[in-house]
């Protein structure tokens, strides 16, 4: 897997590296991973977005490691990545919530339980109809919890790449 092109971005974009080549250009992409930073702030998607398709040239596969538990901000995501996936293939990587997981499926044995319960699997729900929706566009997705991601996104890019896509 040759990664060529490298965006980290919050508020504002914090690293970016276009495409280059050879060993030092790797190299300077995984320092700015070492070096990026969790910001608790709203994410640019608008702004990085049009960073990209300015900047891609040819097909890409484009991943995007992100959190969708905002639905407004999960739809702004998902409309990047169907018009991204008119000419790449775009990869949503989402961080699937365990708790919540674990909420939804435990037998509630009070009203508070039934109502976290409910509240649970509508959030699941909501959650699921925006995924599917990202597939009927032609976005990739991987929903999985966070010790699982590397793997589970190692393997849908080689889906990916055994289907011809």
């Amino acid at each position: 897997v040759k990664i060529r092109h490298f965006i980290a971005f919050a508020g504002d974009i914090q690293a970016y590296t276009p495409t280059r080549g050879g060993r030092g250009h790797f190299y300077t992409i995984v320092e700015q991973l070492y070096d990026a930073q969790a910001l608790y702030v709203e994410p640019d998607y608008n702004r990085a977005f049009a960073r990209l398709s300015t900047d891609l040239r040819g097909r890409s596969m484009v991943a995007l490691f992100t959190d969708t538990s905002d639905q407004i901000v999960a739809q702004n995501v998902a409309r990047h990545l169907a018009l991204l996936a008119r000419h790449h293939l775009p990869i949503c990587v989402t961080l699937s919530d365990t708790e919540l997981r674990a909420t939804a499926e435990r037998l509630p044995e009070s009203g508070s339980q039934l109502y976290q319960k409910v509240v649970a699997l509508k959030l699941i729900e909501e959650r699921e109809v925006l995924l599917e929706g990202m597939r009927r566009t032609g976005v990739l997705t991987v929903d999985v919890p966070a010790d699982e991601m590397a793997l589970a996104t190692i393997n849908r890019y080689l889906e990916a790449k055994e289907r011809g896509m």
